[in-house]
């Protein structure tokens, strides 16, 4: 689903067309395709096969609250603790505690059309990545979806508000709603967050750190629904502020 309030259904195949009836008869309002792929983009939600890709990990799409190294053994988890980059076959939590992340997924607000795959510029004319998604709003407005390199002279640089050239024109980096940065407390493994395997915490001291990672959990969800109530609140106000002539 995307990072907005709703719900998400799982239902068997055979289902979904009935489910779907129902749904509209309620009152529900169908969304095409597009729709959904421009929530998806303005939420910032990684596509598979388009920024979910062998070719960058969780960390660099912004999925650090979709990942636990706390855990214990999962389907998947020998895959995701081995990241290819510069550092060679490395855990993903040497990655984070490194700063080996060398490039990161961002939203892009441009002034002109552009396409997926071409280049972002930063202010020296130097390549900073390339759009993976793009999409145009009622009112005219074009989004997109790129991963930028975010380290400069071996420092973490913060891309956010930056300036950039797509196609040309100019444009603004901005943040996505859907992504997270950080681990939340209770996702890396030792003292940065959960027990190691083998610990001799007690079993209070443990629910405790699980009550505590639970409500950080629930925190960074809370900071993010804001977040992404007040760039509603931006678009809406935006579009009040266009000409009439614009609006669709």
């Amino acid at each position: 689903g995307l990072r907005s309030p709703g719900y998400s259904f799982i239902v068997d195949e055979s289902k979904a067309g009935e489910l779907w009836k129902q749904l509209a008869i309620l009152g529900a309002v169908p969304m095409g395709e597009r729709s959904w792929e421009r929530q998806r983009i303005l939420s910032g939600r990684p596509k598979a096969g388009v920024e979910l890709t062998e070719e960058h990990n969780p960390l660099e799409a912004g999925l650090y609250h979709a990942v636990s190294l706390a855990k214990g053994c999962y389907i998947g988890q020998e895959t995701i603790a081995k990241v290819h980059n510069n550092i060679g076959q490395e855990t993903i939590a040497k990655v984070h505690n490194l700063g080996a992340v060398k490039q990161q997924l961002w939203g892009i607000q441009l002034s002109a059309g552009a396409e997926p795959g071409m280049e972002v510029l930063g202010a020296d004319k130097q390549k900073l990545g390339a759009i993976t998604s793009i999409t145009k709003t009622r009112d005219g407005r074009i989004f997109a979806m790129a991963y930028l390199r975010c380290k400069s002279k071996g420092e973490l640089v913060d891309l956010e508000g930056a300036r950039v050239t797509v196609a040309g024109s100019t444009a603004t980096v901005i943040p996505l709603p859907f992504l997270s940065r950080e681990f939340a407390p209770g996702d890396l493994p030792g003292k940065d967050g959960g027990a190691d395997e083998g610990s001799n915490q007690s079993a209070e001291q443990r629910e405790e750190e699980d009550a505590a990672a639970v409500e950080a959990k629930a925190a960074k969800m809370r900071a993010m629904q804001e977040r992404l109530a007040a760039y509603q609140a931006q678009v809406e106000a935006a579009k009040k502020k266009a000409p009439e002539g614009e609006q669709q």
